[in-house]
């Protein structure tokens, strides 16, 4: 392998015949130059084993004194580094820029990153029409040779299918290059390198995922095989190897904990076998029913017959298999005795028959006429669990009820006996309130003069018969006073109440539909209405007590101060009286209750709270007015300016551009209230307190006799 990467195998000649590779390994390189400088790797590799041997080649020309020179103390720096060697004389010299090579107007030498082939003896030549004088300075380039961190030489075992990284860290100067060569002898240099599943990182760690089959090698108990990786880090002055062999690990599949040969189970009942496997890579567990289908995983099943576990992976497989024997048991129903069951007319009923089997038995019903009862009907409905519920039972579903339970193994009965509450109807009660007992529920029917009958549920524009025998009357009149006959019947009998309705005036006592105390705000110059509303039979009158004396207005025109006071409003009628208060009051201009120093002082940057709280009878409008002219209500945020409910404003951040007079305005439906807080914000001009780090310069000074 060849400095600039490329790779040649024996026998080899350049298209120059410069260089060749002869079959016993000889590199030849003829007319060497600079650009053949750096390391040259000699691999051999026989099958799976690898050996490497590196020789750095380094090419110098000759830099001895010339006669005369003067030779100058040496000066030592690291390679990439930047060097000025000072040169400075009292002529005018020539001002000369050659690639890294750089001379100042005073004479110095700048030569920037420097390189190994840098290393030497530099010659200052100061000179004039008077004479000349020179320096000689003798130039070392520092290095180190790359050194690897990790031992030379590692075993590395790793599961088939897992990841694993092979670090291969590096000191020198320069500092070095990672280079890996895999076992198939690809090249990975840069962290960006990568090849398929292989990656190259920027630490040099070789990182490996998901290390797959063709990593295998030769099994002996358990499967392993080795890859050799080496590891090559590279710098200027030479280059360092570590050689890694990575093992992958496989194990054949294998049942563990294999069950019983033969096992017996209930017919329908769920059947549960474990098939735990172990091997690497993880193994494939599949089942064979004994139809010979194939599933991932077991299912239930009501057949007997041989259930087989398979495991296999690309090593081995392994098989378990247990026979299956499926019993049956013939259904039992559980509280079979002979029962009797009561329940009222109309009333629904459920009778339960619970029975147990294998396979599990089906239920069926069968009526007092021996009829089988359906599973679903308006009448009947039997649940899944064999209970069987009656809806709304009526004298003939009296009798006895089979259940009968059966599967394949044979079956077994329950008989129930049902009967039917009847009592007659009966109306308790006086005055028009009737209770009806609902055995079975009785047909009411109400009769009034002159032939009218009107059976419930009725509704018509006055009077309204509800299901349950209720009469309403709406809005009765003296002419409803008359004699009715509520009339019940059911299959079990009839029952009638006589009720005599006797209908006389009724009188309400007044009532208000305003507040009874209310507080009026009084705006003088502007008429205002007091409502007072009030409702009774026969209709109330009215009367308002003002301060002043009784009157019978409603309205006040063009009040003034001295309307104000306490007025009283009086309705009365034959059932009794209600008074209603009203307060009027001048309203008040608003106040701003707190105070500011005369000028407000805060430092930038923090935050300015000003207050502007108001008090008054009613809730007043309150707006600021910003330096820039913005006007804020409140409640309202724009960026960092917030006014609160209270009426609080906040600046966020102050800076000297909010600096100025605010003005605080309230005002009510009466009068108008101002504040104004002038504001200074004090700020500090930047100060710098650090510089750069001052600059190391080597004169060299040449002076003329």
């Amino acid at each position: 392998m060849l400095p600039d990467g490329s790779k040649v195998t024996a026998p080899y000649n350049s298209a120059d015949n410069r260089v060749s590779l002869s079959s016993t390994g000889k590199l030849l390189i003829k007319a060497v130059t600079h650009s053949d400088s750096g390391v040259y790797y000699c691999i051999a590799k026989v099958k799976e084993d690898l050996d490497v041997l590196a020789f750095r080649l380094s090419v110098e020309e000759s830099s001895d004194p010339l006669p005369g020179d003067v030779a100058g103390s040496p000066v030592n720096r690291f390679v990439s580094e930047s060097i000025s060697l000072p040169c400075i004389t009292t002529g005018t010299p020539d001002n000369s820029k050659i690639q890294r090579m750089e001379v100042k107007s005073n004479g110095t030498l700048v030569i920037r990153n420097i390189q190994l082939h840098d290393h030497g003896q530099y010659l200052c030549t100061a000179q004039n029409q008077h004479g000349v004088d020179r320096m000689l300075v003798t130039l070392m380039v520092l290095s180190q040779r790359p050194q690897i961190l990790q031992p030379r030489h590692r075993d590395v075992v790793v599961y088939l299918g897992n990841s694993t990284s092979l670090d291969c860290q590096a000191k020198g100067i320069p500092s070095p290059n990672i280079t890996w060569v895999l076992p198939d002898r690809t090249v990975l240099r840069t962290a960006s390198s990568s090849k398929q599943h292989v990656s190259l990182l920027a630490n040099g760690t070789l990182y490996i995922q998901s290390t797959a089959y063709p990593d295998r090698g030769i099994y002996k108990c358990i499967v392993s095989n080795a890859g050799d990786y080496l590891c090559v880090a590279r710098n200027k002055m030479g280059d360092d190897y570590v050689l890694l062999k990575v093992s992958v690990m496989m194990k054949p599949a294998k049942i563990e904990y294999k069950q019983l040969s033969s096992r017996k189970v209930s017919y329908g009942g769920a059947l549960k076998v474990d098939c735990v496997a172990s091997g690497l890579p993880n193994p494939e567990i599949k089942w064979g029913l004994p139809d010979g289908t194939l599933v991932n995983s077991l299912m239930q099943a009501d057949d007997s017959g041989d259930y087989i576990c398979y495991a296999e992976n690309q090593i081995g497989k392994d098989e378990m298999k247990i026979h299956i024997k499926v019993v049956a048991d013939s259904p039992t129903i559980r509280n079979k005795s002979y029962a009797v069951i009561k329940v009222p007319y109309g009333d629904s009923i459920s009778m339960v028959c619970h029975a147990k089997g294998e396979p599990a038995p089906s239920i069926t019903w069968y009526s007092p006429t021996n009829h089988i009862i359906p599973s679903t009907s308006n009448k009947y409905e039997v649940h899944n669990d064999g209970t069987l519920v009656i809806q709304k039972t009526q004298r003939y579903d009296s009798g006895n009820y089979t259940c009968t339970a059966q599967n394949a193994a044979g079956h077994d009965k329950m008989v129930v006996r049902l009967e039917i509450l009847v009592s007659l109807p009966t109306i308790n009660g006086y005055k028009g309130v009737e209770n009806t007992v609902r055995i079975p529920t009785p047909r009411v029917t109400w009769f009034f003069p002159e032939n009218v009958v009107l059976p419930a549920p009725y509704h018509g524009s006055r009077m309204t018969i509800h299901h349950n025998g209720t009469l309403d009357i709406r809005s009765p009149k003296k002419t409803d006073s008359v004699q009715m006959i509520c009339f019940a019947r059911n299959e079990g009998g009839e029952a009638r109440l006589v009720v005599q309705l006797d209908v006389k005036d009724v009188v309400q006592k007044p009532q208000l539909k305003s507040p009874q105390t209310e507080i009026v705000f009084l705006t003088r110059g502007t008429s205002m209405i007091v409502n007072c509303s009030v409702e009774g039979h026969p209709t109330p009158e009215i009367t308002w007590i003002l301060p002043s004396g009784p009157t019978l207005q409603s309205g006040i025109r063009n009040p003034t101060d001295l309307d104000a006071g306490k007025y009283r409003c009086v309705g009365k009628n034959s059932a009794g009286h209600i008074e209603r208060t009203v307060i009027l009051q001048l309203g008040k201009r608003p106040e701003i209750s707190n105070k500011h120093s005369p000028v407000v002082s805060i430092i930038s940057g923090e935050n300015l709270q000003i207050h502007c709280l108001s008090s008054g009878n009613t809730l007043a409008k309150l707006s600021w007015t910003l330096p820039s002219g913005m006007v804020l209500t409140r409640p309202q945020q724009v960026d960092r300016y917030t006014v609160f409910q209270n009426g609080t404003l906040v600046v966020q951040q102050a800076s000297v551009y909010d600096r100025g007079t605010y003005a605080c305005k309230v005002a009510n439906e009466f009068e108008t209230s101002s504040l104004t807080v002038p504001v200074i914000v004090i700020a500090y001009p930047p100060r710098i307190i650090s510089g750069p780090t001052p600059l190391l310069v080597i004169n060299c000074l040449a002076m003329i006799p």
